[in-house]
């Protein structure tokens, strides 16, 4: 019998960079892209401008939330899905 295995996705590759990349991919701004991703706008802020460590629940928020507006972030990257 197989056991499942619970896998947590790892996103600490997630930096300023890939937010500030996407965001410009998707021609958002600031107040577009907290709305979108669900995280307040003074916080997604202080992660782009390296004010702040992503927590893990937050950086999953905003994998998926570009993910899901056809932008994946990659450690070697951006690819348009």
């Amino acid at each position: 019998m197989s056991e499942l295995v619970n896998k947590k996705n790892d996103y600490s590759y997630i930096s300023p960079s890939h937010i500030r990349a996407a965001r410009g991919w998707l021609g958002w701004n600031l107040d577009m892209a907290t709305e979108k991703l669900g995280i307040p706008r003074r916080t997604l802020w202080r992660y782009e401008a390296s004010k702040n460590k992503i927590p893990e629940a937050s950086a999953e928020k905003i994998y998926v939330g570009f993910m899901n507006n056809g932008v994946e972030l990659r450690e070697d990257g951006l690819r348009v899905v």
